[in-house]
C-alpha cells in the first residue's frame, strides 16, 4: 500500500478571484477545469510538474450544495474558512492518489472520511470526504484519491511552466504526522519538508524564467 502526491488545492471566494490571485502570484491565466455537481464547486487547473498538478476550487454559486448532512469537500463550507477566503485564496490541503483506495484508507490509525464516488465530464475517481467536510490535520494529511485506471487527467491540463520545487508541512507534532504519512512515497520533483510549529502549509514554485514563486 502506497499513495504518492497528486495535487495542491487552492481554495477562493470565488473563482474570479482565484484567477486573478493565480495570475498576481505566477503570471499565468490558469484555464478553467469544470464543475463538480456533487459538491456544488467548480474549478481551474494547471500543471506543476510532471503528472502533479494545481488546484484552484471555489464554491459553485449557480450549484445545489450536497444533501444534508454531508457538506462540501475541501471545508468550503466552513464559515471560519469563508471569512478568510473573502480576503485572499489559501492553499488549503494536498491531494495524494493510490491504486487501493479501500484499503490505504483501512491501514491508516485515523477516520479520513467515506469514499465518494465522484465525476467531472469524462472524468470519473473515487476520494475520501468526511461527511462535515473538515480537512484531516488542518489539511496537513492529504485527500486520498483514485483515478479510473489509477490514470491522472494531469497531462491534458495547460504546463504553463511553473514547477513545484518544494512543500513543506508545518505541524505541532511532526512525529505524529510523519507516522500517518508512512505509507506515502516522496516524490523526486520537489522536496517534502515537516517542520514543528503551527499548523501550516508552503509551496515554492519555479517558472520558465527561474524566478522563486512562495505561496
Amino acid at each position: 500500500m502506497s499513495f504518492i502526491f497528486d495535487h495542491i488545492a487552492i481554495a477562493a471566494d470565488s473563482l474570479e478571484q482565484g484567477v486573478e490571485f493565480i495570475n498576481q502570484k505566477f503570471g499565468v491565466k490558469i484555464p478553467f477545469g469544470g464543475a463538480h455537481d456533487q459538491m456544488g464547486t467548480h474549478n481551474h487547473l494547471m500543471q506543476i510538474g510532471d503528472g502533479i498538478f494545481l488546484e484552484l476550487i471555489a464554491i459553485n454559486p449557480t450549484a445545489q450544495p450536497p444533501k444534508a448532512p454531508q457538506q462540501r469537500w475541501f471545508d468550503l463550507d466552513s464559515p471560519n474558512l469563508q471569512n478568510q477566503l473573502k480576503q485572499s485564496p489559501k492553499l488549503v490541503t494536498w491531494v495524494a492518489r493510490t491504486a487501493n483506495l479501500k484499503a490505504e484508507i483501512q491501514s491508516l490509525n485515523q477516520d479520513i472520511g467515506k469514499i465518494h464516488h465522484v465525476t467531472r465530464g469524462n472524468l470519473t475517481w473515487q476520494i475520501t470526504i468526511p461527511k462535515n467536510g473538515k480537512l484531516t490535520e488542518n489539511g496537513l494529511f492529504p485527500t486520498l484519491i483514485g483515478w479510473q485506471n489509477n490514470q491522472t487527467p494531469a497531462p491534458n491540463m495547460a504546463n504553463l511552466g511553473i514547477k513545484l520545487t518544494s512543500f513543506t508541512l508545518t505541524h505541532p507534532e511532526p512525529k505524529h504526522l510523519k507516522a500517518l504519512l508512512k505509507n506515502h512515497q516522496p516524490s523526486k520533483q520537489f522536496e517534502l519538508i515537516i517542520n514543528k510549529g503551527e499548523h501550516n502549509l508552503a509551496t515554492t514554485f519555479t517558472n520558465t524564467q527561474g524566478t522563486i514563486i512562495k505561496l
